[in-house]
């Protein structure tokens, strides 16, 4: 039971953050339009560390659900692919 808690912490962890940029991205779309403002070099600067900080943190997570997902397949097999499915789907957004 604790693989699996463990695994459901992890992949909550994902949806927020997951959620959180997907909110930022947004924003941003909205702020800056195609042939509209652009964002000043600051911000420019200031997104593409937090590209690189959640890629880094998106990967290691990423990397543990793919642990916890294969020790989970050998008590159950069903939610460790359910865990697998997931991460796939995560890595595509």
């Amino acid at each position: 039971m604790f693989v699996q808690q463990r695994a459901t912490r992890v992949l909550q962890v994902l949806d927020q953050n997951a959620n959180t940029r997907t909110t930022e991205v947004i924003h941003y779309s909205t702020t800056y339009v195609v042939n509209g403002n652009t964002p000043d070099e600051a911000t420019r600067n200031a997104e593409k560390q937090k590209t690189d900080s959640n890629k880094i943190l998106f990967e290691g997570l990423g990397k543990s659900v793919g642990i916890l997902s294969t020790l989970m397949g050998f008590t159950d097999e069903e939610f460790g692919g359910q865990l697998k499915e997931h991460v796939a789907l995560r890595r595509r957004l």
